[in-house]
Formats: structure tokens, C-alpha cells, sequence
């Protein structure tokens, strides 16, 4: 600012003017800061918000165990996570096996063949940069269907629940500052003597 006010001058009186003007505005400038210093007192800083756990899921724990920093970037950040080839496949398993638990409920079995052609539909639609290994988990989705059909022969019980959504307090006793426990479950089935609790995992 000086060298601002000083290039200004246009003689050497004028110079000498200017400087005894800025030193008098500096030295106010000191006094009014010693001023505010001298009012000022003691504030202790507030600790640092923290963040509050809503709905958590098993795969935030399992973030949470595995890299505590991927679960504040996953739960606190909200940052996308990459889908690789294999959550795809295990997305698109889900959707055609959600499609087959359908048919059961209406009392129906789906062949082996309707469950592929269902599969194939989904699997196009999807992006996979390395056609080898998309070609290698067409294969496997194929493989899981066939188990799938070959399992459920073996089984008494019928769909009564299809992608139930839960939720529940993990301490009640903290109101509505408890934290729930969401998930989704694939599949409930009606078995003699209860219910049968159904996840499917394609790894």
C-alpha cells in the first residue's frame, strides 16, 4: 500500500507528506488492534461436529473393518463406489433370480432355459471393458442359474417374501439418535414348522 501511495508524490515535500500521513494511520491502525486485543477473552473452541450414523448396513461394517477410511468415504462422503465385473454379474443374478422367485410364488417353476434367456437380456445391457472376462462370467452366471434350478428341487418350502426391505434400532434406548440396522433379504420361504431366511450370494 505504501509503495502505492508513495509513487503517487510528485515532489520531495509531497514524499515527506505522505510518509508522516501513513506512519500517523499505522500507528492508529496499532492502536485500535491493541484496543481489540485487550477486550478480547478466552473462548474455548467447540469440539468438532460429529457425524451422526443413521442407517447402517452389513457391507458399511465390513468397510468399516476392513478400511476405516473407505467406510468415511462410502457413509460420510457418499461417494460412488466403482462396480466392478463382478458386483455386475451379482446384480444382474439377483434381478433374474428375483424374476424366478416371482414365478414360484404364482406357483410356478421357471426352466433352466427361461432363466438364461433372462440372464442373457440383462447381461447385454451391461459394460464390461474385457470381453474375455465378460464372456468367463457369462459362463458362471450360466452355472449359478443351473445350481439355482438344481437346489430348489431339493427344497419343501415356497416364496413368501421376495427383497424385504428390514430396518431396526441397534439401541433402542437412544431414541431416535439410534442407529438402524438396514439390509435387504433375497428371499423368505415357508417351511413346515417356521420360515426359512434365504440370501444368495453369487462370489
Amino acid at each position: 500500500v505504501w509503495r502505492k501511495r508513495s509513487g503517487a508524490a510528485k515532489s520531495e515535500e509531497e514524499f515527506a507528506a505522505l510518509r508522516t500521513e501513513f506512519a500517523v494511520l499505522i500507528e492508529a491502525g496499532i492502536d485500535g488492534l491493541r484496543k481489540e486485543i485487550a477486550k478480547d477473552a478466552y473462548c474455548p473452541s467447540e469440539p468438532p461436529p460429529r457425524y451422526k450414523v443413521g442407517d447402517i448396513s452389513y457391507t458399511d461394517i465390513t468397510a468399516f473393518q476392513d478400511c476405516p477410511l473407505k467406510f468415511y468415504f462410502r457413509k460420510v462422503l457418499s461417494l460412488p463406489a466403482p462396480s466392478g465385473p463382478q458386483q455386475s454379474l451379482g446384480s444382474v443374478i439377483h434381478g433374474v433370480l428375483e424374476e424366478a422367485g416371482q414365478a414360484l410364488k404364482a406357483g410356478k417353476t421357471p426352466s433352466l432355459d427361461e432363466l438364461v434367456a433372462t440372464f442373457e437380456a440383462r447381461w447385454r445391457k451391461g459394460f464390461i471393458g474385457d470381453p474375455d472376462r465378460k464372456e468367463r462370467l457369462r459362463l458362471r452366471g450360466h452355472d449359478l442359474l443351473s445350481r439355482f434350478l438344481a437346489m430348489q428341487t431339493e427344497r419343501s418350502g415356497a416364496p413368501i417374501e421376495l427383497e424385504r426391505i428390514f430396518k431396526f434400532k441397534i439401541a433402542p434406548e437412544l431414541g431416535e439418535q439410534s442407529p438402524r440396522l438396514s439390509g435387504r433379504i433375497d428371499r423368505i420361504d415357508k417351511v413346515d414348522g417356521g420360515l426359512e431366511v434365504i440370501d444368495y450370494k453369487s462370489g
